[in-house]
């Protein structure tokens, strides 16, 4: 099993709306969609200038062509930004509450260099496992909220 971070830009997706509307979402895979597969872990970066670790979840299908579910549309602040049959995973979210922002997550050692914390643009990241186990560390010593 692999981990990855998909990264969500609130200019083109309102993910926030998202997560509290909807548990199963589907993600563009632009890139490693030779690698992403079914049982994956992922972790959903909102970045900007709120930048936060936003959801935890799973993927329950590998990449296919597929088409924005209806019910996800209206969260598309840009929808011809994923119009069409694209390559795309279903991914079953869990809201992380409150989120972890970039500040926190950049304090660890393991995440330090992680690109898309720092910034890098692009859609799907690679995780180390040491990356990974530093993410579960900190969103487990945080207090949970609503």
């Amino acid at each position: 099993m692999s981990s990855w971070v998909f990264q969500a830009n609130p200019n083109f997706y309102r993910v926030d709306a998202a997560l509290e509307a909807l548990s199963d979402h589907t993600w563009l895979t632009n890139q490693h969609f030779k690698h992403i597969i079914l049982g994956d872990e992922v972790f959903i970066w909102r970045c900007g200038k709120n930048a936060a670790l936003v959801a935890v979840g799973t993927v329950l299908s590998n990449p296919a062509l597929l088409a924005v579910p209806p019910d996800e549309r209206k969260f598309e602040a840009e929808p011809l930004k994923f119009d069409g049959r694209r390559l795309r995973v279903k991914v079953r979210m869990t809201k992380i509450s409150p989120p972890v922002p970039r500040e926190v997550l950049l304090r660890e050692p393991e995440l330090s260099s992680v690109a898309v914390f720092k910034g890098c643009t692009g859609t799907n990241f690679a995780l180390s496992a040491g990356a990974v186990e530093a993410i579960h560390r900190v969103i487990d010593s945080r207090p949970l909220l609503g």
